[in-house]
């Protein structure tokens, strides 16, 4: 045990000394501040005609949703909201520039938004709507049931049965949160998880190839613990710092979210950031659920860095190969008409990592059970994780031979 603990202390050390591993983390904890904080630093708007900065619109719109955070989304809010928007002028396309928008209908635009994504209605059909909070409801409620009918996402009549049972779970009317903070973070999380892919791959592309560049591998791998041990505190130090830069890189994510947009908006239900996902739980767990996988996917890519590294036995080739595939699965997209072969592309990080691929309306179906992507799919990833690891000490004991 002292062996294996003075080994991995050692293959820790070494990871840390590289020079990529700080370079490329210091950049991609920038970068993830830089997004997080673009709605407050890009761009400018418009207030009574004059012109003002990103930050100072943001601190407008946070004052009149913080005015209505905690009011419930029915018959009198909603007539509120048409009332104000029936204010703008039908004939001018960008709306949001008028004076009307502006003093009427900017205090009640987080509310339109979501009853634009809730019901598929736009800001002249608003204007116009004849406000009835059952028939808003019921319209969500319908709207939710007929995606499940869309061919394009292929659902057994089992899968159906089960999202019209969360769908029922659902309780309204819908209590508005000013939640800007979870928001960014769920918007953030597919940029998140490249930075956490790149860094990782640059940490650990090394770790098994320098011992072949620097002609030691085959001193090592003759040593009394070159066959095991050796192995064994290579992996679990590279997954540790895998581990650590997922961990580190998520607390600057939140810690800037939370600094800039206040931490205001756990318990909002997760409708009001994504209104098509048939699903009850707050916006606070869904961005705990979605982080904790990309966490477990960290993991995962960090294992895959390590086999690549020894199995290329070069570091620059352990890269281009992940990276290489990395781009492949951001750029395409495989049709779900072509059964496991699109399930298991779009359980791939790059394309289930985001908003519409962690809470898509695709479920998993197990021995006559069904459950959302985002409950199997790190189960997966840690699956993944361990047989490429026991994979890795297959190889790694053959080169003993």
């Amino acid at each position: 045990m002292n062996q294996f603990k003075t080994l991995y202390l050692f293959e820790i050390k070494k990871i840390m000394l590289h020079k990529s591993m700080w370079i490329s983390l210091g950049v991609c904890i920038l970068l993830i501040i830089v997004t997080i904080m673009s709605v407050i630093l890009i761009g400018t708007d418009t207030d009574n005609g004059m012109t003002i900065s990103a930050y100072e619109s943001f601190q407008k719109d946070k004052a009149y949703q913080m005015q209505l955070h905690g009011r419930s989304i029915n018959q009198d809010l909603l007539e509120e909201m048409q009332t104000a928007y029936a204010k703008i002028p039908k004939d001018i396309q960008k709306y949001s520039t008028t004076e009307e928008y502006q003093i009427y209908a900017r205090p009640y635009s987080a509310v339109f938004l979501f009853v634009r994504d809730a019901i598929a209605i736009s800001a002249l059909e608003v204007s116009e709507w004849k406000v009835n909070e059952q028939v808003f409801y019921e319209s969500y409620h319908k709207r939710l049931e007929a995606r499940l009918e869309d061919e394009t996402y292929c659902l057994t009549e089992n899968e159906k049965t089960y999202w019209k049972e969360q769908i029922e779970k659902l309780s309204f009317p819908i209590i508005f949160h000013y939640k800007e903070a979870y928001q960014a973070l769920v918007n953030a999380m597919y940029t998140i998880a490249l930075f956490i892919s790149i860094t990782i791959a640059l940490t650990l592309c090394s770790c098994f190839s320098e011992e072949y560049l620097q002609k030691t591998d085959q001193l090592i791998l003759c040593s009394k613990h070159g066959k095991h041990i050796i192995y064994w505190a290579k992996v679990t130090a590279g997954i540790s710092v895998a581990f650590v830069v997922c961990f580190m890189i998520t607390f600057v994510t939140f810690g800037t979210a939370f600094l800039v947009y206040g931490t205001e908006g756990f318990d909002a239900v997760f409708q009001l950031i994504w209104a098509d996902y048939p699903y009850s739980f707050s916006v606070g767990e869904a961005t705990l659920i979605a982080y904790g996988i990309v966490i477990i996917s960290g993991i995962m890519i960090g294992t895959i860095v390590l086999f690549l590294s020894q199995i290329c036995k070069n570091s620059t080739y352990a890269v281009g190969i992940f990276m290489a595939f990395t781009i492949v699965t951001m750029l395409f997209t495989i049709p779900q008409k072509y059964g496991i072969i699109a399930d298991l592309w779009s359980f791939t990080p790059m394309q289930f990592l985001s908003v519409t691929g962690m809470f898509g309306i695709e479920p998993i179906s197990l021995f006559g059970q069904v459950a959302p992507t985002w409950k199997i799919v790190p189960v997966g990833y840690l699956l993944i994780s361990i047989i490429i690891v026991v994979l890795g000490k297959i190889c790694w004991c053959y080169k003993k031979k």
